[in-house]
């Protein structure tokens, strides 16, 4: 559903009421899941290659892989955040 809400409005609900499940967030056709467990960001996917580890390992350089993971999440949120206009939908228990 397209939301007149900011997209940070929704993941601070979801992460403020502890919830468990995937919020798929959707940009045109760029697209992006946030996988959550009891209110914390565990997992992102995204189909954009500047966010594959592959282009942030090219950009960061040499960093070990859990601080590339960090990166990786924070461009996707980031890149979510500005997506507009955008849709989304919650999968609880995703």
């Amino acid at each position: 559903m397209t939301d007149p809400v900011h997209l940070d409005a929704v993941m601070a609900e979801l992460i403020s009421s502890g919830a468990t499940g995937a919020l798929e967030v959707k940009c045109d056709k760029k697209r992006w899941l946030f996988f959550l467990s009891g209110g914390a960001l565990v997992f992102t996917r995204s189909n954009l290659k500047s966010e594959q580890i592959e282009s942030i390992k090219a950009k960061a350089g040499d960093l070990p892989n859990n601080e590339l993971f960090r990166l990786q999440a924070v461009r996707r949120v980031r890149n979510a955040l500005r997506a507009t206009p955008f849709t989304h939908a919650y999968h609880k228990g995703a």
